[in-house]
């Protein structure tokens, strides 16, 4: 456990600004130190503890940030945040291009940490400008849920995502505040400070995002303990496993995330992990107390760069396994488009059979029957003295004849012959078998073939020239008319 400050060592040089503050401000400075800090009054110790832990894990992402240390007065038992005073600060400008194009800097780091700590007052104001570098004040709304689990109650999952990630600057996470894009609980419709679309996508902002994430995970896990240690060292469990939770969601999360991927294969991630590592090592807290010690150096190293390792392979292993989908969906698709091809050269195949359409073959019937009629009146046999008939009931019965052999050649024709519609063929695979001819071909090819023979059979009498009724009694049983109640005795 570190040392707190005794505020008594504390000279103050009077009121800071001319705002409205929520907490008891003034300027001041320890005798010992030339450094000038912002003092604020705080009414619960926790959250005094809370704040300053916070403010120095932003301090750790981002070296430009304001040193922050605790104090308290022994005689009364009040704690006091002290915040190292910021030359020129100011509120964020509204010009949204120069965060675009990169002229103001660290927004991007301030903002994945601000997500990572669940940070929901980050109104303009709490975050604002020093010269070119963003800087974030005022962190007692860090660890929110910790610090007040009401806020959360009607809201959805705060699980950090790859989406909360790419969307950034826009929070699609809870927020009370946060630039200006959310105010006191209400989304607005648009920002004057940021221009969400264009910044989520600028190079600068997005390589900042991706900073932050890398020096997250690269934190050692006992790295996280000490600083923890350092100014939560009763209770601090709660704000340990805060911390090892968001960082384990902000792993698997920023893993899926292309961007990230992409930086952790480039040199400008070896480059940075290395910057980080350098810093981190010597990072000291309330004034002078170093996270680290000498002998801490080697073991936290070897730590740090397995860190480094295993990131870089779970990307190299996630994209491997991308491409391997990808693969695995293009063969998928090829065996789809090879199966769509058999199925439709089965369809072509069962087209080109013969086919006679049903209204042709009812025409023929009726044609052949009035033919058979015709040649049975020129051989007389039909006669109205041979039947005994009068001439109108012939005409009826033969015109009976001509309709009833329509009818049946259409009907043998549409139960026999394949009758396939395109529009209404159902896609099915083929098999071997599908390839050979159906068996209604051949018992179509035998009726064909009685057919022939009793054309025969009428060819033999218009050229023999006589009349036998006896044995076209048999020619006609033959080309299965025996049924037909047209015939009579």
């Amino acid at each position: 456990m570190i040392g707190v400050f005794d505020i008594r060592n504390f000279l103050s040089l009077g009121k800071t600004g001319s705002g409205r503050f929520t907490h008891k401000i003034e300027r001041g400075k320890f005798l010992s130190s030339e450094k000038v800090f912002v003092r604020k009054e705080m009414t619960s110790p926790r959250v005094a503890r809370q704040e300053v832990l916070a403010q120095e894990l932003f301090r750790l992402l981002l070296p430009t940030q304001p040193e922050t240390r605790l104090a308290w007065h022994p005689i009364n038992g009040t704690y006091y945040v002290l915040s190292e005073e910021i030359p020129n600060y100011r509120l964020l400008p509204m010009t949204p291009h120069e965060f675009t194009n990169g002229q103001y800097t660290g927004l991007g780091q301030i903002l994945l940490g601000a997500l990572f700590l669940q940070e929901i007052d980050l109104k303009n104001g709490n975050v604002g400008i020093s010269g070119n570098q963003v800087i974030k004040i005022d962190g007692d709304w860090s660890f929110a849920f910790i610090r007040d689990p009401s806020f959360f109650t009607y809201q959805p999952e705060q699980t950090i995502t790859t989406s909360m990630i790419e969307t950034l600057p826009y929070p699609k996470f809870y927020a009370f505040n946060w630039l200006d894009l959310i105010f006191e609980n209400v989304a607005q419709s648009r920002s004057r400070i940021v221009d969400p679309a264009a910044l989520c996508n600028a190079s600068s902002f997005r390589r900042e995002v991706n900073q932050a994430i890398l020096k997250i995970l690269l934190l050692p896990e006992s790295y996280l303990e000490r600083l923890v240690d350092a100014f939560i060292p009763a209770g601090g469990s709660r704000y340990l496993d805060f911390l090892k939770q968001r960082r384990n969601e902000l792993k698997q999360s920023a893993l899926q995330s292309l961007s990230f991927k992409a930086y952790l294969s480039s040199p400008q991630a070896a480059n940075d992990a290395q910057m980080h590592w350098n810093y981190i090592k010597a990072f000291k807290v309330q004034g002078d107390y170093p996270i680290l010690s000498e002998q801490d150096h080697e073991c936290f190293k070897a730590q740090f760069d397995s860190s480094f390792r295993m990131l870089q392979e779970s990307s190299s292993m996630s994209r491997s396994s991308r491409i391997n989908s990808n693969v695995e969906s293009r063969l998928e698709v090829e065996h789809v488009r090879e199966d769509q091809q058999i199925e439709i050269d089965h369809f072509s195949s069962v087209a080109k059979f013969p086919r006679i359409p049903v209204w042709k073959s009812f025409l023929s019937g009726f044609f052949i029957g009035g033919a058979l009629i015709l040649s049975f009146i020129l051989l007389r046999v039909i006669d109205v003295m041979t039947f005994g008939l009068s001439l109108p009931l012939t005409v009826t019965i033969s015109a009976a004849m001509v309709l009833s052999a329509g009818l049946l050649m259409g009907a043998i024709t549409k139960a026999l012959w394949p009758q396939v519609d395109g529009n209404k063929a159902e896609p099915k695979k083929t098999n071997k078998n599908q390839n050979q001819i159906p068996s209604f071909v051949d018992s179509a090819k035998e009726r064909i073939g009685s057919f022939k023979e009793l054309t025969h059979s009428a060819e033999t009498l218009l050229n023999s020239g006589k009349i036998n009724t006896q044995q076209s009694q048999p020619a006609l049983k033959q080309g299965n008319f025996d049924d037909n109640p047209s015939f009579g005795p």
